[in-house]
């Protein structure tokens, strides 16, 4: 079933604030998630909505590298 756009804005800024926090390109999520680039990139800018499929599929990856990454912790040489 197609979520309406607004219940899709939550993982929207998720997904930015994710992507910002990690320092990734969507382009990369993008080939993660199996989800054409243009139309993450589109649905990331409120232009378009995603596919229940994709939204299992992003969220899904979302947790998955969140979890992994939760144990490290950047820190600068010498520190």
């Amino acid at each position: 079933m197609i979520s309406n756009i607004l219940n899709q804005v939550p993982l929207m800024e998720r997904t930015n604030n994710f992507i910002k926090s990690y320092g990734l390109k969507v382009l990369w999520v993008a080939e993660k998630t199996n989800i054409p680039n243009r139309y993450l990139s589109s649905w990331l800018n409120g232009n378009a909505i995603l596919y229940a499929p994709q939204l299992e599929r992003l969220t899904a990856f979302l947790n998955e590298y969140e979890q992994c990454m939760s144990g490290f912790s950047y820190t600068k040489d010498g520190d």
